[in-house]
């Protein structure tokens, strides 16, 4: 999904991408639309434009490549996705701070590999 960066006009992109599947999710993830860190911009043609601040870009750039490593952690992972879930509450790991939530699901994760 390409973006502009408000304070500086440049375009650039966010992309997920289900290892699974092969779905781009990125819309969704972010959940655009009603997300207020992402602006959306129409104009007469129809044609949207995605405007987002420097700051919010590099959190979710992170939060993004996070993700990835851990669905691709999930992909080699055994257990099927509702088991890891059932892991992932058990844990504590079922937080409403997506950056968190991740961290602790890859550390936990990892622990498992070790």
């Amino acid at each position: 999904m390409k973006f502009i960066i408000e304070e500086t006009k440049e375009e650039v992109e966010l992309k997920i991408i289900d290892p699974r599947t092969g779905v781009e999710y990125t819309a969704d993830y972010m959940d655009i639309g009603t997300n207020d860190a992402v602006s959306i911009d129409t104009d007469d043609c129809g044609m949207v434009t995605y405007i987002i601040n420097k700051d919010d870009f590099e959190w979710w750039k992170e939060v993004i490549e996070n993700q990835e490593y851990l669905d691709s952690l999930i992909a080699e992972s055994s257990l099927s996705q509702d088991e890891i879930m059932d892991l992932f509450e058990e844990e504590g790991c079922n937080h409403n701070d997506i950056d968190t939530a991740i961290k602790l699901k890859i550390d936990y994760l990892e622990s498992q590999n070790d």
